[in-house]
């Protein structure tokens, strides 16, 4: 299956700097409220920011969801109550207690909240949370929080055996925020944070042991600390038992439980999961086939940004895999994962304007994503530039720059390359003739199934291999 893609340290953490504030991303709903990420009991939910609201609300979609997978328990119900809602109206609801409400590197613990009596109310961030934010205001789309846990506050809390701190506390030494960072003091707090039960420990430490940070990489051990957080939801845990699963890290490989643990964390919102499950069943990985469901899950990674599920929106939009085709659609996809830096998207961009795909032709644009892709080391788009120097498209010929391009990619293996540049040894343009060194290219590439390079030979009355190799296999 697809190579593990790696979530950066500091995504798998709380954010933990000790600056004087932190910025939290929100979302502009066209009615002029904004959607706020947080983090309720372990599961991921975008709440409307509403500062006229009493509670925090709940529709009984989410409640219902949060008791059938355990993030509540019989326990959490408190009763009924009547709260205010953000017009000045007094609705009912069952009260419910959140254990934990994460908002950045902030969390809020035992929080009210009501639950509505509608299945698709929306859900509030009322003032049973945000009383407890202490300071914070509203710039354009942040929400900013205007204090963070002073070092010496948690190393004091860390110190006397308070879990959450010795968690933070290593994720401040894994990432060097205000301290020097140390993977060695990461993994004694997290260890001693995982030792308490902290679920965000467990992960932390699995996190290392994945990885080999401040201890020797142990596959197993990871799973096991990723286990025991994924089952109490953590949505990080889920994800990377998944990679393990895909992989087969620690465990035997098996793709209906990767695929298990990517749909897990995938429901609570995480990209990279909802990406990966996506391309499960893409591929038949553990699921059945289903275009439309790779579509959904692909869609849903894509609008928060993961550039690799816009790349493979971006595909299924241009050949019509369970979307309808829409070349204008698979270039506004190749766009936004190209201008996050994805070589593939970037060449792919270039080629819908090298051909007029889905965007009229343009060669400067072409070559400038070609160019971009190419200098990341992506061999399609070396290959793409040199044909671009050595035909003049978007750029002066110049049979120089067309050489260098197609000897690197040439040296990745890409045959169409190894075939170019083997024409330009035979012909000797901006390179000395060589017949040698043609044979040599076009060598390489017919033994790739190159037809061209394959005929090529024959043309010249060449064997595929030199007398050398031949004799070699001889012996």
């Amino acid at each position: 299956m697809k190579k593990l893609i790696y979530i950066f340290a500091c995504l798998l953490f709380l954010s933990t700097s000790a600056s004087a504030q932190e910025r939290i991303q929100m979302t502009r709903r066209p009615s002029g409220t904004y959607d706020i990420p947080c983090e309720v009991n372990g599961v991921r939910l975008n709440f409307i920011l509403d500062t006229g609201a009493s509670n925090v609300s709940l529709s009984l979609t989410e409640a219902a969801f949060m008791l059938k997978n355990g993030y509540l328990d019989s326990s959490d119900f408190i009763g009924q109550t009547s709260y205010m809602t953000a017009d000045g109206s007094i609705a009912n609801g069952t009260t419910v207690n959140l254990r934990t409400i994460k908002i950045g590197s902030k969390t809020l613990r035992n929080v009210q909240a009501s639950i509505t009596s509608s299945i698709d109310a929306p859900i509030l961030l009322g003032q049973s949370a945000l009383g407890q934010l202490g300071s914070y205001t509203i710039d354009g789309d942040y929400l900013i929080l205007n204090s963070v846990t002073p070092l010496s506050t948690l190393k004091r809390k860390a110190q006397q055996g308070d879990a959450v701190a010795q968690f933070e506390l290593g994720a401040r030494y894994y990432e060097g925020e205000d301290v020097p960072q140390s993977y060695a003091e990461a993994v004694k707090w997290f260890r001693l944070s995982a030792n308490k039960g902290c679920t965000e420990g467990q992960r932390g430490l699995g996190v290392c042991y994945y990885y080999g940070d401040g201890v020797a990489k142990n596959y197993k051990e990871a799973v096991r600390l990723f286990r025991i957080a994924a089952a109490k939801g953590d949505y990080v845990a889920q994800y990377y038992l998944g990679q393990c699963y895909d992989n087969g890290y620690g465990v035997a490989k098996n793709y209906t439980e990767s695929a298990k643990w990517y749909r897990k964390a995938a429901e609570q919102g995480d990209s990279d999961a909802q990406y990966e499950l996506g391309y499960c069943y893409d591929g038949g990985y553990g699921v059945t086939q289903d275009y439309a469901e790779a579509v959904k899950w692909y869609r849903k990674a894509a609008e928060q940004g993961n550039n690799g599920a816009q790349l493979e929106l971006g595909f299924y939009y241009k050949n019509g895999y369970g979307v309808y085709q829409s070349y204008t659609e698979a270039v506004s996809w190749f766009r936004k994962s190209a201008e996050q830096g994805n070589e593939i998207a970037q060449c792919n961009l270039g080629i819908c304007y090298y051909y007029g795909i889905g965007v009229g032709i343009d060669d400067n644009e072409c070559v400038k994503w070609f160019k971009k892709a190419a200098e990341q080391g992506y061999a399609q788009a070396q290959y793409n530039l040199g044909v671009c120097y050595e035909n003049g498209t978007g750029v002066p010929q110049n049979y120089v720059e067309a050489v260098k391009w197609y000897r690197k990619a040439a040296e990745q293996g890409y045959a169409d390359a190894q075939y170019n540049i083997g024409i330009l040894y035979e012909e000797g343009k901006a390179i000395p003739k060589n017949y040698a060194e043609a044979l040599k290219w076009y060598r390489k590439a017919a033994k790739q199934g190159d037809q061209p390079a394959i005929d090529k030979l024959e043309s010249l009355g060449e064997s595929i291999d030199s007398k050398n190799e031949v004799q070699s296999k001889v012996k």
